[in-house]
């Protein structure tokens, strides 16, 4: 019996560890577009899951297994559960929006960003190792209220714009009133810059010493 609830305790934090990995990575997707003080929604967060996980401990003594005292059970629990509520909450708010009802607001270009980023490769059976690294390209917007946003627009998009250019983008309410913009309604007010090429080797006419 005792092997039985170790193996369903076993399985359960897998499922839990998985679904706090796609919790987490939702919270860092929707952050780019949701317009939420983040530490403080965690933070909130935290204390929520929290004060729920101390008052249904005795419960969850029967499908949580892992070796160490109750304490620090109970605080991995909370980061892992806490997790998949953030990033579930914040998936509502945008997925489930009325995009029809956003309104098109100024902003303008603050700054233009470039992260690196490593992919994961594996270099064993169980373990992982720091890949070759790559960029992402951001855009931090300001609005007219003096907040601002990162977003991630298509590198074309990126490439074009320059900081301190007028653009626009849709913002609104989410189906939770937190406040959302939409990243693919983007678009500069100026048209795109041609930049003019320049012919190495040939001179022009009027160039010719007279």
């Amino acid at each position: 019996m005792a092997a039985g609830n170790k193996l369903a305790g076993t399985v359960f934090f897998g499922v839990s560890v998985a679904l706090a990995i796609l919790g987490a990575g939702a919270i860092m997707a929707e952050s780019e577009m949701t317009f939420i003080n983040m530490p403080l929604f965690i933070f909130i967060l935290l204390l929520v899951v929290g004060g729920i996980v101390f008052l249904m401990r005795k419960p969850l003594r029967r499908v949580w297994f892992i070796a160490g005292p109750e304490w620090l059970n109970l605080v991995i629990f909370d980061i892992i559960l806490t997790a998949i509520a953030g990033g579930t909450l914040l998936l509502i708010n945008s997925l489930c929006a009325d995009t029809s009802g956003f309104e098109e607001t100024d902003v303008v270009v603050a700054r233009k960003i470039v992260k690196t980023r490593h992919k994961t490769q594996t270099s064993g059976r169980r373990s992982y190792a720091t890949g070759p690294a790559y960029h992402e390209y951001y855009l931090e917007l300001r609005y007219p209220d003096g907040r601002e946003m990162e977003i991630k627009p298509p590198y074309k998009m990126y490439k074009n714009a320059s900081e301190g250019d007028s653009a626009y983008i849709k913002t609104g309410k989410g189906a939770l009133l937190m406040q959302v913009c939409d990243p693919k309604t983007f678009r500069l007010k100026h048209p795109p810059r041609k930049h003019k090429k320049r012919m190495y080797g040939r001179r022009n006419r009027y160039d010719l010493p007279k």
